[in-house]
């Protein structure tokens, strides 16, 4: 319980962003005070709500925040729409809670989108039930909230014209910062294998920032296609760097390292080189590869606009794609969906078979605990919120009590806005408590009348959505996790034989016609593992050092799942034949065996060597040997170090 509380209390300083609570607390003051001035405070309230979209933007790019921020406002639109249309309709009102609450979720869970989820789109489509009823009112609701949203997307446009931020090119200044602290410490073998867990982590996300630029006027600038070629010659130099490890070729020349440092300065630091490169450089036949790929970086910094749009080949995120394949038993995204789907139902039934006076109040507490994500988190989520909502009703009465002025009202419900999102992701229990009061308010508001009466349904409503939601992650697949790990990691695997077959045979098969479809359900399967493991490690009763055995063994099919997406850009030459192939595919299966059963061989298959991808041979032995099931809750002495 100590520890629980802990956790509960604990305020992470460095994650407190003041600045974004400032703009937040700005942009809902500009339609309160238009509302006060011209006493009208019912449209006022609306467009205050479609402020909330930009509540949906983080760090990234010009256009996914500007998309973030656009759909945000679509959905709290509808959300509105939807609520006013079937608010006098009990069992209707209660089917759109419903799709309004689940559907963003499986969105933001599948795709991984940061933020409160489904959260504003339950407090949208809710405020419409304390409104007088008027459902011919629909269109013009939904076009005031739209409105606010319009005034979210404005403040993304003007940040960016202010600041001036390329979060483009600081992902691949990021990429080569990994890169030339990996050429550094590559003959510190330990600290390499360290940073290569967090290389190829960045590597990814800058794949996912470039890849999310989608203006159609930015893809064709040469400065953004330039990014694109830097980008991958720093995987290039990454992936060279693994072989390289895995042949065993140590220690890396003193002149490697300087001549990383001078071609890569102008990148990272932004400032070129003052005098041109002119030491010879005498080194043996295998460093060869990373040579040609550190004069690739000088090579593209200056090479010409028509030349880097003639070898620039701009990906997709493929959005639509990832949320229709997720859409199967076999995805946790899908599972974790219909478990929230379920708890949050039987908390829209109570709140409704119960006549609750706030009745929203209740779902919305269980959505808000069950955006923990995993057991534990819910559970640390649930009394952060339950202890804030403590607080916040005191606080809200106390404010009541002196009746204040209709201004005053308004600058506290800014204030608490701006401190929302100031401390939010440092303390959910200390932003609870103001979240609470801005809630209370905007109810009163919307309402017509603002008494300390309006308070006092919050604390019993969030206490019934807040048992709702820890009973239901209790009691349904609270060990589903653990126990479909092993699965998936074998499902990873045989993935990655098929591709492997694919990329390696000597059977001829056209790499481009299917290049796209492999390359995304193998993106797809090593994020379901991901997201498996996560819930796992997150299980209330699962073994957690069991669990955290497992790591190892994910890191290194990422690797293979790297090394693979290097092969489909550049198909290797040297396939291999019948008996060859056959060896490798066996070692697959083996492992993936292993996963699922827990069934190691007793001896150790050593493979061929695979010319220029050493890596994937090595990643293979590796396999072979880690142990992933301890005996007695006793670390296993066998399990390797990385």
């Amino acid at each position: 319980m100590k520890g629980y509380l802990k956790n509960v209390t604990f305020v992470a300083i460095d994650k407190i962003d003041v600045n974004r609570g400032i703009r937040q607390g700005l942009l809902m003051l500009i339609p309160f005070l238009y509302g006060v001035y011209t006493s009208q405070m019912a449209l006022a309230l609306l467009i205050s709500i479609g402020t909330f979209a930009h509540i949906y933007v983080f760090k990234g790019t010009f256009t996914s925040r500007m998309r973030a921020v656009t759909f945000a406002t679509c959905g709290l639109v509808a959300a509105m729409m939807m609520g006013t249309f079937t608010v006098s309709y009990p069992i209707l009102f209660g089917i759109g809670l419903l799709l309004v609450a689940v559907i963003p979720y499986y969105v933001f869970t599948t795709l991984h989108i940061p933020g409160p989820s489904s959260t504003f789109f339950i407090i949208a489509y809710s405020l419409s039930s304390v409104m007088p009823e008027d459902p011919h009112a629909f269109l013009y609701r939904g076009a005031l909230v739209g409105c606010g949203g319009l005034l979210g997307m404005i403040l993304v446009y003007v940040e960016s014209k202010l600041k001036g931020e390329q979060p483009e090119q600081a992902a691949v200044q990021q990429d080569f910062i990994h890169v030339r602290q990996l050429v550094y410490h590559f003959n510190d073998q330990v600290t390499f294998n360290d940073l290569t867990k967090s290389a190829v982590n960045t590597l990814m996300m800058s794949s996912d920032i470039l890849s999310t630029t989608r203006s159609a006027l930015q893809r064709k600038s040469p400065a953004y296609q330039r990014l694109i070629l830097l980008h991958r010659v720093a995987e290039g130099i990454y992936s060279e760097l693994l072989e390289l490890n895995a042949k065993g070729h140590r220690p890396l020349p003193s002149i490697v390292i300087e001549m990383m440092d001078y071609i890569t300065s102008s990148v990272v630091e932004g400032v070129a080189p003052k005098t041109p490169w002119r030491k010879r450089i005498d080194i043996s036949n295998e460093y060869d590869g990373l040579v040609q790929l550190i004069y690739k970086v000088d090579e593209v910094l200056h090479m010409p606009d028509h030349q880097v749009k003639r070898q620039t080949h701009v990906t997709s995120p493929q959005y639509l794609a990832r949320l229709r394949y997720n859409l199967t038993p076999e995805s946790m995204n899908f599972i974790a969906t219909m478990k929230y789907t379920v708890i949050v139902g039987c908390a829209i039934v109570v709140a409704l078979a119960f006549d609750f006076e706030r009745a929203y109040w209740i779902p919305l507490s269980a959505h808000t605990v069950l955006i923990g994500g995993t057991t534990i988190a819910s559970i640390e989520r649930a009394g952060g919120r339950w202890i804030g909502t403590l607080i916040g009703i005191v606080m809200a009465i106390a404010l009541l009590w002196f009746e204040p002025s209709l201004i005053v009202v308004v600058f506290v419900m800014c204030i608490c806005s701006a401190l929302t999102e100031m401390f939010i992701a440092a303390n959910y229990a200390l932003a609870m408590s103001v979240i609470t009061v801005q809630v209370i308010l905007l109810g009163g508001l919307a309402q017509g009348h603002l008494t300390m009466m309006i308070a006092l349904p919050r604390f019993l409503d969030t206490t019934v959505g807040i048992l709702i939601a820890v009973l239901g992650v209790l009691l349904i697949g609270r060990r589903l996790a653990s126990k479909r790990l092993p699965e998936m990691m074998g499902h990873v695997t045989r993935i990655e034989s098929q591709m492997f077959h694919y990329l390696f045979s000597n059977n001829g098969y056209p790499i481009e016609t299917t290049a796209r479809r492999d390359i995304l359900r193998l993106k797809l399967m090593l994020d379901n593992m991901e997201t498996l493991y996560r819930h796992a490690y997150g299980e209330w009763s699962s073994n957690r050092k069991r669990t955290q055995y497992y790591y190892p063994a994910m890191f290194l099919l990422q690797q293979i799942h790297f090394k693979l997406l290097q092969c489909f850009q550049f198909p290797p030459k040297d396939l291999l034949n019948t008996d060859t192939m056959g060896k490798y595919l066996l070692v697959f299966e083996n492992i993936a065996k292993h996963f699922e059963q827990g069934i190691a061989q007793d001896e150790m298959m050593t493979l061929p060597v695979l010319n220029n991808y050493a890596q994937i041979r090595r990643a293979l032995m590796q396999l072979q040997e880690i142990a992933l099931y301890d005996k007695g809750d006793q670390r296993n002495p066998h399990l390797l170090e990385y």
